[in-house]
């Protein structure tokens, strides 16, 4: 059987939580995990403790027997067999989180998730995702904090000329209408601030996109 550290490792690669980020978060020095993992070794119970109240979502059966899942409520589970889908939280993501790297399509990784909303009508419209938009580059049309509904799109040819999307580019996160460019192979983007002057970008410094498809308004 294999022992508790093993699967705490396996639990945080399970999730994608780097070691030193999972160190950081339940407030233990540097190496207080990543040498026993290394070694394989025991860790002290307190900082077992630790681990376990911050990441409460760990199967204590499956830590210390191996029997049953390693997650008591695993989110992609519950997103596929859930007999109400408008019931499963949809992620707010932060902006730094929206790729996975070495991907072209957006994988939600477990420590970038700041919250989660069940908004019916953003599943029924197939939101995977939430962001929120920072700045007052798209005013009066959205707001600063306002949380913006995500569907991804992974086809670069076609656009609905005139919408809002979001895209993650090698210069970061863009809210922005897009509209053809003549430049080939480019996209033009549009604030609906008029303060904020339209630019042109290259598709291919586009790493991931989605089409909004819905808004939560802050006032």
């Amino acid at each position: 059987m294999k022992s508790i550290v093993t699967k705490l490792k396996q639990y945080l690669e399970h999730k994608e939580i780097a070691i030193s980020y999972a160190e950081k978060e339940i407030g233990v020095s540097n190496g207080t995990l990543s040498k026993p993992f290394k070694n394989n070794t025991t860790i002290k119970t307190d900082t077992l403790e630790k681990f376990l109240n911050k990441y409460s979502d760990i199967n204590p059966e499956w830590l210390l027997t191996g029997k049953g899942e390693m997650l008591k409520d695993n989110y992609q589970n519950t997103a596929s067999n859930t007999a109400d889908s408008s019931t499963v939280p949809i992620p707010l993501i932060s902006a730094g989180g929206i790729t996975h790297k070495g991907s072209n399509t957006v994988k939600v990784v477990q420590k970038n998730i700041i919250n989660g909303y069940s908004i019916p009508e953003f599943t029924q419209r197939g939101v995977e995702y939430i962001i929120r938009m920072s700045g007052l580059s798209m005013y009066p049309k959205y707001n600063n904090g306002d949380l913006l509904g995500c569907k991804s799109i992974e086809d670069k040819s076609f656009f609905q000329w005139g919408k809002i999307y979001a895209l993650d580019t090698d210069q970061g996160l863009m809210i922005k209408r897009l509209y053809p460019s003549d430049k080939e192979d480019h996209l033009e983007c549009h604030s609906d601030n008029k303060d904020y002057p339209p630019f042109t970008i290259h598709k291919s410094s586009i790493i991931t996109m989605a089409i909004v498809v819905g808004v939560i308004q802050l006032e």
